[in-house]
């Protein structure tokens, strides 16, 4: 994808040429006031002549602390002329930036305004002696923030800049009769070829006062009145331009450096010619360039690279070796040619980790996610890192804008990370009536997943942008993030009240903690934006003021009528209720399963054998991940691991870029490898695993053992949120151990059945039964209860079976890292930004099983073969309690955070509850933190233990049938116990 580039003559020779033709003729009309080519490139000789005066030498960096004017264009080219480098710092730049530039910069001198206006009189002999820039020498240095925020000077060459002067000026049809408008910020390097091209093709800039560009009316005004042709307009502007009230003198519109959406395009292309142009700083302004068809134009195209410009689209993992050539392939943009900048100014790791090596070939990372096309034209996809991961589902922040963009209310929007999630900003018409969160979110879904869909969608005045036009994502966020005001319409004391007390509660809090203008009695939580973690918020804020709410109703979109009148499920379920639940998924796998006979993985007292197939569910699980390296290490047989993906490729490096997050040093089985993995790629709530016939018949035949450690982990999801992977899936996976044969299965289960029951046992052992529940708490609870209880019912005399009852899984001991949305790391960083704890919770005790202590208690049990019973053995599943038996007291905790250095200060019952009625202004961190502690200081919060944290306060888990298994676990010594929280800790703090 290259063209060879003509011979370019410099840019002074080529306005020097201008000046000859036409020299009357007017250059600048600057306010009204006309300067012609002669008067300007006298003025700029002077400035030339005043530079070489001070010392200024070839090479030297001269900064312009000029505004947008006459006087701008004759010192940049008084620059060039002096043979020095130009860096713009104009004034309107926020002083702390300019201060940056100048200081990094450090430039032989600095040009302000009234200096070259009064070099405008001063007469210079033109002796030609100006000079002519080698293709190799600094043309300019431009500051650019780019995706990552923070400024970077982009050193460009003069090499590229007559080739995109030329091109440009002949794309955008610029001719002496052109009058083109300068609108864009000289901060901004699009005004480069806006000045250039203009000049080389001896049209007339126009320039007008600043605060007469502020509003689209204003342009468009400025455009009749001086008879503008040209301007290049930032595409945000584009949707607020109807295409009746554009004045027929203009003939050319010219967009780039955002996308625009492709309705409005086509609707303004219908009456004046548009050109998309593309390229970033570090490619000469612009790289390639496409007219936008009124009506093919449907989707954003780079068009065809400039002269002397080549685009290579290559894969976009980190080395991108592999470039792509074939019609759907998608990947990163390089580009390589005369434009590539020399590299960003005294940052050489950047330099070298952006402008790469391919084939001897210097080649520009831009970042810049491209689809092939039919026909080799390249389609603009997104940002590299731009791109989310949400519920395993991959998205697009531009695509999610693009499509709000769609919506005929929306002028523009921007989608950031905000408040725990994806958070929509819009802009709408002025009077117009914001459209409805439902009914942007019914828009949405009918293009994207549902998970990617923003928590919540804030209508803002505009969309800030920084000094190029384009929008500041880190300051939008920011905003977004910005502390809300007082809550409105909740009780001031605190108190639930009557059905109308608890609603104008409830909505207060949903306002303030989903940041939406107003919340109606009939609204429901999801629909307006409300995810797990703004659930916990609400839960928390409302505890603190007396009322008791359910995370699991709000995500089961209760309207708040609903919960203010009660009727809401709750966090507990009668036990009753799941066993029906049960009985409908076991009774078709009991009626179609035959008696349990030998097992090929295993028999009485023998263990695994070595040779056996494992299939491993929730292998890129948290704990699924630290097991699976173990086993690979030493087990000789084959292992299968069950990973959701697109497609083959996209599972193995999702399997891949689990095992590399895990460092783990296990001892291989004597005389073996590493046992081999081979990814299925399939999904624990599709049936039958989402596997075709043919697969599911070769597991069936081959697999000879499964553990089961697949789930989802959510504690504020209720039970039909998490029914389809935790209870649905745990019948497939039975399904398919009594297919063919019966096969070994470990069933991972959680201590919660049993801790979150009602009535609770003191101290529940290995053998306890489970059924003897009466009601369970919490979605989580109740979704593994229902799936332990069907495990036991279909593997009763049908399939050999080990139930693992685990506790609280933590990071592991070596970094302390625990998984994403780790509940102990959420409420580390919450207890700081709170900076205070209850009084009397110090005793509060939790469990901690550190997941690397698990996993290697697990890969033993599996190996040895446990719960495999003799051929016709009829005894029900060997149960095994994996836990922690000293664990940690919230006192300890706290200790750990101030040897950290954070200050935690134990507050009264009132301050506490102050805290909590204000937690809308914090983190989901601060919320959880709030929820954790409640056990200590009773009212609401005793009932709310599906969230609690402190499950182990007085409970132990006796494991007779692990210690014989296993051998007695030593407890950790205080000073052991110390150092780990000590990690956990470190590691917590890190992630915030």
């Amino acid at each position: 994808m290259s063209v060879t580039a003509p011979a370019e003559v410099d840019v002074l020779t080529r306005v020097a040429a201008v000046v000859r033709e036409r020299g009357a003729h007017p250059a600048i009309v600057d306010r009204g006031e006309a300067l012609s080519y002669a008067a300007l490139w006298r003025w700029a000789l002077a400035v030339r002549s005043c530079l070489i005066e001070q010392g200024i030498e070839v090479g030297d960096r001269v900064a312009l602390a000029v505004d947008k004017s006459a006087a701008y264009v004759a010192a940049l080219l008084g620059v060039w002329m002096a043979g020095a480098a130009f860096v713009p710092a104009p004034p309107e730049l926020p002083p702390r930036r300019q201060r940056r530039i100048l200081d990094e910069v450090a430039p032989a001198r600095v040009l302000c305004r009234d200096e070259v206006e009064r070099l405008r009189g001063v007469a210079v002999a033109d002796d030609g002696r100006y000079h002519r820039a080698a293709a190799a020498e600094l043309a300019y240095i431009l500051y650019t923030s780019g995706s990552s925020g923070a400024p970077k000077g982009v050193m460009v060459p003069h090499r590229g800049v007559p080739g995109l002067l030329r091109a440009q000026a002949r794309a955008f049809g610029l001719g002496p009769s052109s009058r083109s408008l300068f609108l864009l910020s000289t901060a901004f390097d699009a005004s480069i070829s806006d000045i250039g091209a203009a000049l080389v093709a001896g049209a007339t800039l126009v320039i007008a006062a600043p605060e007469a560009l502020r509003e689209p009316a204003g342009i468009l005004e400025v455009i009749a009145r001086e008879r503008v042709t040209h301007v290049d307009i930032p595409p945000a502007l584009l949707a607020y331009l109807r295409p009746e009230a554009l004045p027929a003198c203009l003939e050319a519109l010219v967009i780039g450096g955002e996308v625009c959406p492709p309705h409005v395009v086509r609707r303004i292309a219908a009456v004046v010619r548009v050109i998309n142009v593309y390229g970033p700083t570090e490619a000469t302004v612009c790289a390639s360039l496409s007219p936008c068809d009124a009506q093919t134009w449907t989707a954003p195209l780079l068009g065809a690279p400039l002269p002397g410009v080549r685009f290579s689209v290559r894969s976009d993992d980190d080395d991108g070796a592999r470039e792509l050539l074939s019609p759907g392939d998608e990947g990163e943009l390089y580009i390589g040619g005369a434009g590539l900048a020399l590299g960003y100014l005294d940052r050489p790791e950047l330099t070298a980790a952006r402008f790469v090596d391919r084939g001897g070939e210097r080649l520009y990372r831009t970042g810049d996610r491209v689809r092939i096309r039919e026909g080799g034209a390249l389609e603009f996809r997104g940002r590299v890192d731009r791109q989310r991961k949400i519920a395993g589902v991959r998205v697009e922040l531009a695509e999610i804008e693009a499509e709000l963009r769609a919506h005929p209310e929306v002028l523009e929007a921007a989608v950031v990370d905000a408040r725990g999630g994806l958070v929509a900003a819009l802009v709408v018409r002025d009077g117009e009536a914001p459209p409805a969160a439902a009914a942007l979110r019914e828009h949405l879904r009918g293009a994207l997943p549902a998970a990617v869909v923003p928590r919540c969608f804030d209508v803002v005045p505009a969309l800030p942008r920084g000094p190029t036009g384009k929008v500041d994502l880190s300051a939008l966020a920011r905003q977004l993030e910005a502390p809300r005001r007082p809550m409105e319409g909740a009780d001031r004391d605190g108190a639930g009240g009557a059905e109308v007390g608890a609603r104008g509660l409830i909505a207060a809090l949903w306002r303030e903690v989903l940041r939406v203008p107003l919340v109606r009695a009939g609204d429901r939580f999801v629909d307006l934006g409300g995810g797990s973690l703004c659930a916990l918020e609400v839960v928390a804020a409302a505890a603190a003021h007396g009322l008791v709410l359910s995370a699991a109703d709000l995500l089961d979109n209760h309207s708040v009528a609903e919960l203010a009148a009660g009727r809401g499920d709750g966090d507990l379920r009668p036990a009753a209720a799941l066993r029906s639940e049960v009985e409908r998924r076991a009774a078709p796998l009991v009626r179609a399963a035959p008696r349990a006979g030998a097992s090929a993985s295993a028999s009485a007292g023998a263990g695994l054998d070595p040779d056996a197939t494992l299939l491993l569910t929730g292998a890129t699980g948290f704990l699924g991940r630290h097991l699976l390296a173990r086993l690979r290490r030493r087990h000789r047989g084959r292992i299968l691991a069950l990973v959701r993906g697109r497609d083959a490729t996209r599972a193995q490096q999702r399997l891949e870029a689990a095992l590399a997050s895990v460092e783990v040093s296990v001892p291989e089985a004597s005389g073996t490898a590493c046992a081999p993995v081979e990814v299925i790629v399939g999904d624990l709530t599709a049936p039958r695993l989402g596997v075709e016939a043919r697969a599911w018949s070769r597991l069936a035949a081959e697999v000879d053992a499964i553990v089961h450690s697949g789930a989802v982990v959510n504690l504020a999801a209720g039970f039909e949120a998490l029914r389809p992977t935790n209870v649905d899936g745990t019948a497939t996976v039975l399904e398919l151990a009594l297919a063919e044969r019966p096969k070994l299965l470990h069933h991972i289960s959680t201590l919660s059945v049993f801790v979150n029951a009602r009535p609770q046992i003191a101290a529940p052992r290995e053998d306890d039964d489970l059924r003897g529940a009466q009601a369970l708490l919490g979605g989580y609870a109740q979704s593994k209860w229902a799936a332990e209880v069907l495990v036991r019912e279909v593997a009763a005399a049908r399939l050999p079976c080990a139930i693992h009852r685990l506790g609280l899984v933590t990071g592991d001991r070596r970094s302390g890292q625990g998984p994403a949305h780790d509940q102990l790391g959420l409420f580390l960083r919450g207890l700081v930004e709170l900076g205070a704890a209850p009084p009397g919770c110090a005793r509060l005790r939790l469990d901690l099983s550190p997941v690397d202590d698990v996993a290697d208690a697990l890969t033993q049990l599996v190996l040895l073969g446990a719960g495999a019973g003799g051929p016709t053995t009829t005894a029900a599943p060997r149960t095994f309690h994996l836990a922690s038996e000293t664990g940690a007291t919230a006192a300890e905790l706290v200790a750990a955070l101030r040897r950290a250095g954070a200050r935690v200060d134990e507050v009264s019952l009132k301050t506490w509850r102050a805290l909590g009625r204000r937690l809308h202004e914090r983190s989901p961190a601060a919320a959880v933190a709030y929820l954790a502690l409640e056990r200590g200081v009773g009212g609401a919060g005793q009932r709310l233990h599906a969230y609690d944290l402190f499950l182990a306060t007085g409970v132990t888990f006796p494991s007779p049938a692990t210690d014989a298994l296993l051998g007695p676990r030593e407890r950790a010594s205080a000073s052991e116990t110390a150092a780990l929280l000590d990690r956990y800790v470190a590691a917590a703090l890190r992630s915030s």
